[in-house]
């Protein structure tokens, strides 16, 4: 869609204001009921209006597990296992191209999702927008899941039996998962 002029913004507005003020109750209860109230707020620059800036994260949510593992899925089940996880607590995407076209946004605002658990993935990507990286970019804007990188400072992210170890450790640490 091409840009609108002055005039005709003028008048989207105006059109906005007035349907507004008729379903504003309607459009926020239903905002509110299907979770999209504090992006919404967002997008229009009045998330103060909750408030708190951060998302209520639960701790049972969902912990995606992304970015390239030599380790397969079966072996980090077993050892989110021994600190009581089960696996339909875990998504997981454990091929590099993966992480390049995985919608991040989906987990924006939800409270389906606690954490993410970041192995190698590429620097760019979908979902990577003016960020140096898509792990920049979910550490640094409201409503992502809280991000975990997994490996050391010398190796650089790397998903092992250790460093997966760790992770949870981490977050079990930080209250980021239960």
């Amino acid at each position: 869609m091409p840009s609108l002029d002055i005039y005709a913004l003028g008048e989207l507005e105006d059109q906005i204001r007035e349907r507004l003020d008729q379903n504003l109750e309607q459009i926020l209860t239903k905002l509110n009921r299907e979770e999209k109230l504090e992006e919404f707020l967002s997008l229009i620059e009045m998330k103060d209006l909750l408030g708190d800036d951060s998302i209520d994260r639960p701790t049972d949510g969902k912990i995606i597990v992304i970015g390239e593992s030599d380790i397969d899925k079966d072996k980090l089940l077993g050892i989110a296992k021994q600190f009581g996880f089960t696996k339909d607590r875990f998504e997981f995407h454990l091929e590099y191209a993966e992480a390049k076209t995985y919608n991040f946004d989906k987990t924006r605002w939800s409270r389906n999702y606690s954490c993410i658990f970041f192995g190698p993935v590429p620097h760019s990507g979908k979902a990577k927008e003016n960020f140096s990286s898509i792990i920049a970019r979910l550490e640094t804007e409201d409503g992502f899941p809280h991000c975990v990188r997994l490996g050391t400072s010398g190796t650089g992210l790397k998903i092992t039996k250790t460093s997966f170890r760790e992770g949870m450790q981490y977050a079990i640490g930080k209250g980021f998962v239960a």
